[in-house]
């Protein structure tokens, strides 16, 4: 399972569409067993991005984005990770993550 049915679902509330109607659109696609938000400040977001495209317009979009994920992540129980660390500490929060999840 990849990542583009949450973020479609996500983009897609963003951009004013309905939760429902998102959901009946991938309605019989296999669901992931696990979902993992990496959760970053709008700062670290940012400084990470090579593109540099209208920050404003960005932050304002990154606000509703990250409200959204928050508010599914606690209603479908996905795993979120603070990804403000390095990547190793990421790296290593990603893994027990999924280590717990596998039992091992």
């Amino acid at each position: 399972m990849n990542r583009y049915y949450y973020s479609n679902l996500v983009y897609g509330i963003a951009n004013g569409l309905k939760e429902k109607w998102l959901q009946k659109l991938e309605e019989g696609l296999p669901k992931a067993d696990l979902v993992i938000v990496l959760d970053a400040s709008q700062n670290d977001s940012f400084s990470r991005k090579k593109s540099k495209r209208d920050r404003f317009e960005k932050i304002k979009i990154f606000q509703k984005i990250s409200q959204i994920y928050r508010r599914l992540a606690k209603k479908h129980r996905w795993k979120i990770v603070n990804a403000s660390g390095t990547k190793q500490e990421v790296h290593k929060e990603i893994l027990k993550i999924i280590f717990k999840k596998i039992g091992s």
